[in-house]
């Protein structure tokens, strides 16, 4: 998080309660909290004020930061909190304590103003207590050797200090402000105690001293046990450390294999839902495809069998013209392989689409287009297939063969070996040629003819439909009277009648 401030210097948080210093741990493991390893489930829901502390080897604290910070229903930190210690410490003018000096950050004397709302004002009994805390080495930090006056030395009065530096009292009811000593005293009231105490024994007899050599020296291997415990303790508290650290480590691995699975499965699924689109496109042209060669074959079917039922004197002609349609289907399918070579070009650009959702659309412009094209192809084999008929009715004319063909109101119509294929294209522009008229006055006469009945509007959009005579002869069928019931001629003028020529 930052800079540590010297290779023997040691950094400890103490957490503040009412009662005094609730927890203390190294930095260290701080930052396991900080990163989510471990949870401090007894702060659970709640506020805790804190100090970060600096500590020298001879015990004497360097740097005080007092923080809050909140903990969620699982004991754990907020993952965006971030305070720059360092940074505040370097920015922070040192405070004298008795012999020394050392840095204090806190809420009134912090400069930055986004980070004040992230500190908070100790009461000088807090201040006192977390002094205590520091000597009692409860977590065994190294120190170096010093006699009884240098350590008495060690610690900082707070008698002598400005108001000014600690006057800012905490609420009870959100932060620790009555903490005392100990024993209800303040630290330099217990130092003068202890001095007191140790004056008074120069003053025993022999047998005392020998007593309390004997008592020192109990509490001395008591101590030594104590310091044994909690070394094997801080022991403890690293190796699960480090065992925190690498599951940490195994959980992160753990997670980046856990991403990749998931992008290549991803990546799995969208290489198969384009191949499911392509599949149905080819699908979609190919039953096009075939529904337009069976409508090619079906026609041409039908001009064959008309020919067929044209003339039974033909039969070698027909043959001939059988035999030339093959050769166009051989034709129409090496259209159709162009066909097929332009579907599977289209098919390899469809694979260059593969990031383009849209890329369907293009597809049914392309369909489009090939469809047109099919037209193309269709009229082209129709002209191949006029270019043949010619030769095929050049050979008729030169037998001096002629068709004959029957239509209402005109009777037979003679057509020539040349006029074949415009017959063929409307043959009732012939019958309208032969009785005089215009094909659509000849198209008006004969659905008389088919349906002789009323024609006159009445009401709701629909004709009489009353049956009438029959007009045999086109030239004197009248629309608008002879196409009338007796009832509907009635007031007819005879100049309503109307011819095209």
């Amino acid at each position: 998080m930052f800079e540590r401030p010297s290779q023997r210097a040691q950094e400890v948080i103490f957490f503040i309660s009412d009662t005094g210093v609730s927890k203390e741990m190294m930095f260290t493991e701080f930052e396991a909290v900080l990163d989510g390893v471990v949870g401090l489930q007894e702060f659970a829901n709640t506020t805790s004020y804190c100090v970060f502390s600096v500590i020298n080897p001879g015990l004497q604290p360097q740097a005080f930061v007092f923080f809050t910070i909140d903990f969620d229903e699982n004991g754990e930190p907020p993952s965006t909190w971030n305070l720059p210690f360092q940074t505040l410490i370097q920015k922070a003018n040192p405070v004298t304590f008795g012999s020394y000096q050392a840095k204090v950050i806190t809420q009134s004397s912090c400069s930055t103003e986004w980070h004040k709302t992230g500190l908070w004002d100790p009461s000088e009994q807090v201040v006192a207590v977390i002094c205590e805390a520091i000597q009692a080495n409860k977590l065994c930090l190294s120190t170096e050797s010093m006699d009884g006056h240098a350590r008495q030395q060690s610690i900082p009065s707070f008698a002598t200090q400005p108001a000014a530096q600690f006057a800012a009292s905490v609420p009870v009811h959100s932060r620790p402000s009555h903490i005392q000593s100990s024993q209800g005293h303040s630290l330099p009231e217990l130092m003068k105690e202890v001095a007191a105490q140790l004056s008074g024994v120069q003053d025993v007899d022999r047998d005392a001293s020998r007593r309390l050599e004997k008592e020192l020296g109990e509490t001395i291997k008591t101590l030594t046990v104590d310091l044994h415990a909690m070394t094997q303790r801080a022991t403890e508290l690293e190796q699960k450390n480090l065992a925190l650290m690498e599951e940490s480590f195994k959980q992160k691995s753990s997670f980046s294999q856990m991403r990749a699975d998931l992008e290549q499965s991803l990546d799995e699924k969208i290489k198969l839902s384009v191949a499911e689109a392509r599949q149905a496109l080819k699908t979609k042209y190919e039953k096009k495809l075939k529904t337009y060669e069976q409508e090619y074959k079906n026609r041409y079917t039908e001009k064959v069998s008309a020919m067929k039922n044209t003339t039974s004197a033909s039969t070698q002609a027909v043959q001939d013209m059988q035999n030339m349609l093959q050769d166009k289907d051989r034709m129409l399918d090496e259209k159709n392989h162009r066909i097929d070579h332009l579907e599977e070009r289209h098919a390899e650009d469809a694979l260059k689409l593969r990031e383009q959702a849209e890329s369907i659309d293009k597809l049914e412009a392309k369909m489009k287009q090939m469809s047109e094209e099919l037209a193309m192809f269709r009229k082209e084999k129709l002209r191949l297939m006029a270019d043949g008929a010619d030769k095929f009715f050049e050979k008729l004319e030169n037998s001096g063969l002629n068709f004959i063909a029957y239509h209402p109101g005109a009777g037979h119509i003679s057509v020539s070996v040349k006029q074949v294929a415009e017959y063929i294209e409307n043959p009732q522009i012939f019958a309208a040629e032969k009785v005089g008229l215009s094909l659509e006055a000849y198209q008006y006469w004969l659905g008389h003819y088919e349906k002789p009945c009323c024609q006159a509007p009445i009401i709701g959009g629909k004709t009489c439909g009353q049956k009438i005579q029959r007009h045999g002869n086109p030239r004197d069928f009248s629309p608008g009277i002879s196409d009338r019931c007796e009832k509907h001629k009635t007031g007819i003028s005879a100049t309503q009648r109307v011819f095209s020529s």
